[in-house]
């Protein structure tokens, strides 16, 4: 499957979480739950935490990961609601 077929077929299955692996093989994941998300936001804390005492890039890169893993949890449990 080519990279544009692969990209079409999330497309067109936009409610199924797909991945492929190194190997071309696609994997079709269960969908998560609102557990999922509160380990999510547990590691976004721990991340957010572990940055608050640094002052280097990654720690920037960090804080940006971590508020994106935050904004998820909250979408993922608002979806699973």
């Amino acid at each position: 499957m080519s990279d544009q077929e692969f990209y079409d077929f999330c497309v067109e299955n936009l409610e199924l979480r797909i991945e492929r692996t190194p190997n071309g093989h696609i994997i079709i994941l269960p969908p998560t739950t609102s557990e999922t998300g509160r380990r999510n936001f547990e590691i976004s804390m721990r991340l957010d935490f572990g940055t608050a005492n640094t002052n280097s890039a990654m720690s920037s890169t960090l804080q940006q990961y971590s508020n994106c893993l935050m904004w998820l949890s909250v979408q993922l449990a608002d979806i699973l609601d």
